[in-house]
């Protein structure tokens, strides 16, 4: 709408002419046989409302008598219309009409008796004759008595029907995998195995240790309690019989490996058996250490490859935190952002919720008394209708001045459309942002909203001066067309010329160019010239091509009180009040309305009332870390207990079957066949 309401404003204060001479008609100035032509806007609305002056005027609409003999009672309709009023232009007395006459169907038979009021007489249309009312028992939010207005603001809406379809959604979605978690407890005959492994483990691990322990301690006890001169002899005497002990112990070490037999049954035979060893038996003990041998291979080889898999190999842990609070979660948004997931409960939230935006100040001439109605009436004068054939550029002045405070209406009313607008955006996070993107954000939508609405706004403006211009269309101030007599024996022809400006000694034409402007005003008597102000091609071009500097200066509205003969002078604006708009400068109006007369905007966000309503259920991270000593220990320990256990009867059990399969095809090999010769 704020289209449409910057369009109509720039028709109606521009002061176009219309057909049917709603807003002026046409008044001759005979001088001495000189005929001259003016436009005179109408005053013949209730309480005698100018069209000149006001955008509101407005009569009942109706059938009025236009012969020469009735124009007496001009004012009075000959039959009224229910609902139907006429203004200074026909959109304006569309909009303030409502259609009670169309719900009547008396009222619309009145309409085709009535057509060919004051007219020739004319045949009825058969079309006319099924004209079918409105009907007033349909449902509709929009009752008979509401102005039009009201109802193209709504653009004739009566409701919204919205369809959803999740199908077609997830099949434009398309996902290509679905990941989950789940959480489960170990089962028992895992938990068993374990704890007797780790027992088995601790058991001859300890069996081990215990007496090297054991040794040890008693060996640093005698240590402890001796002379020191019978240490300082040992120690002399353990140096000589160092090298000879090491020897000892290297055999002994080297023996004790030839002979390890971890299969040896005779060590559970009561002593008091005597040993008898048979040939059979040293092939069992041989085979018994050779599998023993094999058996420490493996077990070294397979507990180094676990001890490295164990001490190198990583964990992933993942906790779940229920509905964390706002510190909580920017505390693990920091340690664990990579692996952190909190899904909001609300994806959607309003801006309205967590972010305020608004203008600070607009500039003072929109609340100052230079947009008053007694200001604008000063310099309009008066409506006789002989002053509108002298030069009346105060009238001009006041036309200017009554569309700046019409755009000044219109920049605060766009604003707040835009500022609703904006609030009703919703901003989708599927997880909570984190404070950091959150301003970021925040300072870029803030950023654009700023920089994109007085930009639309002046796009918009421009294209609608521009086609006003293009257009040509004739203003009843006679400020861009002149009115041009000629006569032809006794006729009268009225033609249009364009004004043309010769200020600067630069000629300028409004047909051409819609920059033309003259700085020399004009008021009844009175010439003057005042500080930054002009008239243009049209009122929306003198204003935008002004500046305020007169405004600025006492002297100057005093002089300007002077020429539209009044004895009221306004007060300045005020230079001491901060403006981006520099105030004694060449700024033209046209850049304050540009700026939609935003001196400065102010915002504010606020980050846990974003949080809140999001307000993730659960927040769930993970993270990774080596395994740690304990779990590395334990893990070989239960892996060493069962090593000691199952890999001897695997491998003792695997020889044999080699073995005795050896043994077989060496008998078979054996065989000699019998020759029967």
């Amino acid at each position: 709408m704020t289209i449409f309401r910057l369009v109509r404003a720039s028709i109606q204060l521009n002061q176009f002419i219309v057909f049917g001479d709603t807003n002026s008609k046409i008044k001759r100035l005979n001088n001495s046989g000189t005929f001259t032509y003016r436009f005179v806007p109408n005053n013949y609305y209730e309480s005698n409302c100018s069209c000149g002056q006001s955008v509101h005027c407005n009569r009942s609409q109706g059938f009025y008598c236009t012969a020469t003999e009735c124009k007496v009672w001009k004012n009075r309709p000959n039959q009224t219309i229910l609902g139907l009023v006429v203004s200074c232009l026909p959109i304006d007395s569309l909009l303030l009409s409502t259609l009670e006459c169309f719900y009547n169907s008396s009222c619309i038979q009145m309409l085709i008796e009535w057509r060919s009021f004051d007219t020739t007489a004319q045949s009825n249309d058969s079309g006319f004759t099924n004209v079918t009312p409105l009907d007033p028992m349909r449902n509709t939010r929009f009752p008979p008595t509401i102005k039009l207005e009201d109802i193209v603001s709504q653009l004739f809406i009566e409701k919204w029907i919205n369809k959803t379809n999740f199908t077609a959604f997830y099949q434009q979605c398309a996902p290509l995998t679905c990941t989950y978690t789940f959480e489960q407890r170990f089962n028992r005959v895992f938990i068993i195995a374990t704890i007797f492994g780790i027992i088995d483990g601790l058991s001859l691990t300890l069996t081990i240790l215990i007496p090297f322990i054991v040794k040890l301690c008693r060996k640093a006890n005698r240590c402890c309690h001796r002379h020191p001169n019978d240490i300082r002899r040992e120690v002399i005497l353990n140096l000589c019989i160092s090298r000879r002990n090491i020897l000892q112990k290297y055999a002994k070490f080297k023996n004790y490996v030839q002979t390890l037999n971890l299969h040896d049954k005779r060590r559970f035979r009561p002593s008091s058996d005597p040993p008898t060893i048979t040939s059979a038996d040293i092939l069992l003990i041989e085979r018994q250490r050779f599998a023993t041998r094999v058996f420490v291979i493996f077990f070294i080889i397979i507990l180094l490859i676990v001890i490295n898999v164990i001490a190198f190999n990583v964990s992933e842990y993942s906790f779940t935190i229920p509905f964390p609070s706002e510190s909580t979660f920017e505390s693990l948004q920091r340690k664990y952002s990579s692996k952190l997931s909190c899904p909001c409960s609300q994806t959607a939230v309003s801006f309205s919720e967590f972010l305020s935006i608004e203008p600070n100040a607009y500039h003072q001439i929109c609340s100052s008394d230079f947009i008053s109605f007694r200001f604008l009436n000063i310099l309009w004068g008066s409506n006789r209708s002989d002053v509108y054939f002298k030069l009346i550029d105060g009238k001009v002045l006041s036309t200017q001045f009554r569309l700046l405070a019409a755009l000044c209406s219109l920049a605060k009313s766009t604003v707040k459309e835009r500022i609703r607008t904006l609030s009703n955006r919703e901003l989708v996070t599927v997880e909570p942002l984190s404070r950091h993107s959150f301003d970021d954000q925040i300072h870029s939508v803030v950023s654009n909203f700023r920089r994109e609405t007085p930009r639309d706004f002046r796009r918009t403006h421009e294209y609608v001066n521009d086609m006003l211009h293009a257009n040509q269309f004739q203003n009843f101030l006679l400020t861009n067309w002149n009115l041009v007599t000629t006569s032809v024996g006794e006729l009268h022809y009225l033609s249009t010329s364009p004004v043309s400006v010769n200020e600067s000694g630069q000629f300028c034409s409004c047909e051409t160019s819609s920059t033309c402007t003259r700085s020399k005003l004009q008021n009844m008597n009175n010439q003057a010239t005042f500080a930054g102000l002009v008239v243009g091609c049209l009122p929306v071009h003198g204003l935008r091509l002004s500046t305020l500097e007169c405004f600025y200066s006492s002297e100057c509205l005093t002089d300007l009180a002077v020429f539209v003969n009044s004895s009221f002078v306004p007060s300045p604006l005020n230079q001491s009040i901060p403006s981006r708009f520099t105030p004694i400068s060449p700024t033209p109006i046209g850049t304050l309305i540009d700026e939609l007369f935003i001196e400065s905007w102010q915002n504010s966000s606020n980050y846990s009332s974003y949080y809140s309503i999001c307000a993730p259920s659960n927040c769930r991270y993970t993270y990774v870390e080596r395994n740690d000593f304990v779990y590395t220990l334990t893990t070989i320990l239960g892996l060493y207990g069962g090593l000691t256990e199952g890999l001897p009867i695997v491998i003792w059990g695997s020889l044999q079957v080699y073995w005795k399969i050896r043994e077989r095809i060496k008998r078979h090999r054996r065989i000699v066949p019998i020759n029967s010769d």
